[in-house]
């Protein structure tokens, strides 16, 4: 739904309600369909995974995380740097909701 369609929405039941009311509802019910999603998602994730998800949010002895790893940017175009990335698609692939889907 775009910005327009909700604003439609609102300016066609405004009778009903007010914006402020209508614009609290909907902010209410997009936050309840992400919350189901994410328990729906978590759920199917298995607990050695989960697990690896909460180990990258660890900090090293240098305050960095494996989070931080994975993220960093590509940097110079080169074998070196293809490797890299190699690795950490090696590192997230295992540990991804699609990697478990492939044994169901």
């Amino acid at each position: 739904m775009t910005k327009k369609d909700i604003f439609v929405v609102l300016q066609k039941y405004s009778h009903w309600y007010s914006v402020k009311e209508l614009r609290r509802l909907v902010h209410s019910a997009r936050k309840k369909f992400f919350q189901d999603l994410y328990q729906v998602v978590s759920s199917l994730v298995d607990p050695h995974i989960m697990d690896q998800i909460e180990a990258c949010l660890e900090p090293s002895e240098t305050g960095s995380t494996l989070y931080d790893w994975i993220k960093s940017p590509l940097g110079q175009l080169g074998m070196k740097t293809i490797l890299e990335e190699v690795k950490k698609l090696g590192f997230i692939f295992p540990a991804t909701v699609f990697a478990q889907a492939r044994s169901w």
